[in-house]
């Protein structure tokens, strides 16, 4: 069995393209001995690089996808290119300090009311609201009544 590789696979598209299916077909079983050409064909268009299109039947590849899998690491000059150093405005660091001081108050509200909830529980159904003076009492709270 051979084994067609990626880049045998473009050059497949690339005459699919230019003499049709048929003579692809053909240049695979005179080239490879490959007895059932459509297999590949269907290899073909599922191929994310080679990028079938069924309404126009051709296959538009990327020009660039073989230079891209040979570059997978950035060159020295792309990598100091893009060593500018970048202006903070202002304006942009206030956000921070709101979204900062806001999570402060969310917690701080959250400890005043998970500590009110140690001595005071709300009955919504009944209507009725128990406070446990005796405790607010013993941890040092005064209880005062309008």
């Amino acid at each position: 069995m051979i084994k067609i590789n990626n880049q045998e696979l473009r050059l497949l598209a690339e005459k699919y393209n230019s003499d049709g299916k048929q003579a692809m077909y053909v240049y695979l079983r005179e080239e490879y001995g490959i007895h059932n050409p459509t297999c590949i064909f269907k290899r073909m268009k599922k191929h994310p690089e080679l990028g079938y299109h069924p309404e126009t039947d051709r296959f538009l590849f990327d020009e660039n996808s073989a230079e891209s899998e040979d570059k997978v690491f950035m060159t020295i000059d792309e990598l100091c290119a893009s060593n500018k150093k970048v202006k903070e405005s202002p304006v942009e660091q206030q956000p921070d300090k709101s979204k900062e001081m806001e999570k402060l108050i969310q917690e701080l509200i959250g400890d005043r009311l998970l500590e009110i909830s140690r001595y005071i529980s709300i009955n919504s159904i009944s209507k009725t609201m128990i406070i446990d003076k005796t405790s607010l009492t013993r941890d040092g709270y005064q209880v005062t009544t309008h």
